[in-house]
């Protein structure tokens, strides 16, 4: 019968995913018939559909209920404590590891799988006749760096956007198309705008 190929395809970057390339690396290397997640979490919790309405009952009690957060923080306490902040539109609960964005070397080796894996994605789109676009979303310490500074004073010569930047500078530099979605949000919560979860940097 008939089949279709896409025309784009696109591939995701977050500020976590040099850390966990690295360790999928690791899984990688090791060889073992765990799956991904579970051999990640070091744990025989149950990894797949049974799991996800679980997950998404913990989401939504993390992102609606200040006592789930509160407990969450006691049993789990994040390094360095978080910081319940209220203003305007702005209803969040900030981690004090939001303001740690210095370069550490499993990101920079991350840097590098990052690198190769986009290459490699570049040559199996082109392959399929497509064009790859990356998307890059920023975490929410990025969007609202100034009142992380604030909440978390942080050295001044910190760059929260340098994971960012890295992978629109080496896919320009490899004729990769690439959006970046930080400036946009960025404007959006310099305007006083929640676009995070209450209790959630990543999304």
């Amino acid at each position: 019968g008939d089949y279709y190929l896409p025309l784009v395809a696109g591939v995701g970057f977050s500020h976590n995913d040099f850390e966990d390339n690295v360790q999928f690396a690791a899984w990688r290397r090791e060889g073992t018939a765990e799956p991904y997640e579970r051999w990640r979490r070091g744990s025989d919790a149950p990894v797949g559909a049974q799991e996800r309405p679980l997950a998404a009952l913990r989401a939504w009690l993390r992102n609606h209920l200040v006592v789930a957060e509160l407990i969450r923080s006691v049993v789990w306490p994040p390094a360095g404590g978080t910081v319940e902040y209220r203003e305007g539109g702005l209803n969040f609960i900030f981690f004090a590891s939001e303001r740690r964005v210095a370069p550490t070397e499993m990101a920079r080796q991350g840097a590098q799988f990052t690198r190769q894996a986009l290459l490699r994605a570049n040559e199996v789109v082109r392959e399929m006749g497509a064009t790859l676009v990356v998307v890059i979303f920023p975490v929410r310490g990025q969007v609202y760096w100034p009142l992380v500074q604030r909440l978390f004073p942080a050295s001044r010569e910190d760059d929260p956007d340098w994971r960012s930047n890295l992978v629109g500078q080496f896919s320009r530099e490899n004729g990769i198309r690439y959006v970046d979605l930080t400036p946009a949000l960025r404007e959006a919560g310099a305007r006083g705008l929640p676009v995070y979860f209450r209790a959630d940097r990543w999304h």
